[in-house]
């Protein structure tokens, strides 16, 4: 069995990532967030977090609302950074221009799901709402450019474990990994 070895950067490496890679998918880790711990004990997950790298230096996130953090702000978070270097540039234009016209949308229309979230602690998925979106519900903009993602997500809302999961396990024609870890970064 052949291990890949694992690329580690910085934040400020991640930051400098340029452009013509980009939009990259980033699960995250809050190893000190009380929000974070509480969706890995609901989820039953390692990761609690779901974000795109889209542009250099910028993370789009759902917190509260979706908006646009700094990749260095991320300095208490375990990042994991999938990226598809099959993409061509009008698959990654159609990602970028759909991540920054939700970015584009008011606080109020990207308002984070949070009668969802109590309705996943007490058991009640119904309370989730069609309109409003956990943050892993974001990797949906996926679907544009990759007919599996589509129907992968006729079949469920993901946890940003799930996404995890799915992404690792996609494989191109040739058997090659769709989807590659770019890197992790850890605290420092």
């Amino acid at each position: 069995m052949r291990i890949d070895p694992v690329t580690y950067l910085t934040l400020d490496d991640l930051a400098a990532v340029p452009a013509e890679k980009l939009p990259m998918m980033v699960i995250s880790d809050n190893l000190q967030g009380l929000f974070g711990l509480l969706i890995k004990l609901v989820t039953k997950s390692f990761y609690s977090h779901f974000m795109w790298l889209h542009k250099p230096g910028m993370m789009a996130t759902q917190s509260w609302w979706f908006h646009e953090a700094l990749v260095t702000s991320f300095k208490k978070n375990s990042l994991k950074v999938f990226w598809c270097p099959t993409w061509t540039t009008d698959q990654r234009a159609t990602l970028i221009q759909v991540i920054n016209k939700c970015l584009g949308q008011s606080w109020w229309d990207t308002r984070y799901d949070v009668l969802g979230v109590i309705g996943q602690f007490l058991g009640l998925d119904w309370l989730q709402s069609d309109q409003y979106q956990y943050c892993s519900e974001h990797i949906c903009k996926l679907a544009l450019v990759d007919p599996d993602a589509l129907e992968w997500l006729k079949t469920c809302r993901p946890t940003p474990e799930e996404v995890n999961s799915w992404l690792k396990v996609q494989k191109n024609a040739d058997g090659s990994d769709r989807y590659p870890v770019y890197c992790r970064v850890v605290p420092g």
